[in-house]
């Protein structure tokens, strides 16, 4: 039985999200949003169905998501697991950072490696994990773990030291027909490169910063939309306006990667 429940409203892109300072918990739902709740403010509500501690609910995937997970090394950086694909969040953002390109099969799981800030590990249905290495690469799995035939339920690391660059990493992974299988990670999957809590909190940091720029551009866009829909109209001034949206998306672009140019010579990768 429950000890408690809460009433989530329904998505409202245009509320903003406030900065809290009270311990916060995230929660999946089964329509697929993902919600910020206060658990100081929630504890002290005296009804069982009552919003109070709901600090805001965003739309996440289409359907409800398989796993929450927070980076061991970032407390402020959430993966949330859909059916096809993975979303990474970031504490006080209202939207994804990172949205990954859509698995061949069905998503399981995600677990972040407890040695390497940059890892993730993202099991499928096909009994295969996929590794993406945030300080390589971010378009695909940088490589892949075959373990087996089954559909993959749930994994879990163990680090035989506290010191990422002495640690013997295992990791055990179970699948649906109950089978345990306890899996050695090799040292370039286990070990830290050298400045990589660096590297990564610098790609979140752009992500954030490109995604800032994103939302700039298309509200700057909109309103020059407007603006000469009303003072000017007719084909022409459409034909102009996409022109001009097609510019900036490629100016956008080539300012992106001439920034991730930038970063991967300043740390060597």
């Amino acid at each position: 039985m429950p000890v408690r429940r809460l009433l989530l409203p329904k998505v409202d892109p245009s509320e903003p999200i406030a900065e809290e300072d009270e311990p916060t918990c995230f929660f999946a739902t089964d329509a697929g949003d993902l919600a910020c709740v206060n658990i100081a403010k929630a504890a002290a509500s005296n009804s069982s169905d009552d919003e109070r501690g709901v600090l805001w609910v965003r739309k996440d995937h289409f359907r409800p998501a398989r796993c929450l997970e927070r980076s061991p090394f970032f407390d402020d950086i959430i993966v949330s697991v859909g059916d096809w694909d993975f979303n990474i969040w970031k504490e006080g953002v209202e939207t994804p950072l990172f949205t990954s390109t859509m698995a061949p099969t069905y998503l399981r799981a995600a677990k972040w490696s407890p040695t390497r800030p940059g890892l993730l590990f993202v099991a499928r249905y096909d009994g295969v994990i996929d590794v993406w290495d945030f300080s390589d690469q971010s378009h695909k799995p940088a490589t892949e773990i075959v373990v087996g035939l089954s559909p993959i339920s749930t994994m879990e690391f163990w680090a035989s030291s506290p010191v990422p660059e002495k640690a013997t990493v295992l990791l055990a992974v179970t699948d649906l027909t109950g089978t345990l299988h306890i899996l050695q990670l090799s040292k370039q999957l286990s070990r830290p490169i050298n400045n990589e809590l660096v590297l990564i909190s610098s790609y979140f940091d752009r992500e954030l910063s490109h995604r800032e720029y994103v939302l700039a551009r298309d509200d700057a866009r909109d309103k020059q939309d407007s603006k000469a829909a009303a003072n000017i109209g007719g084909d022409e001034s459409k034909l102009s306006s996409k022109k001009t949206a097609l510019q900036e998306e490629e100016a956008t672009e080539e300012a992106y990667k001439a920034i991730e140019e930038h970063y991967r010579e300043l740390f060597g990768v």
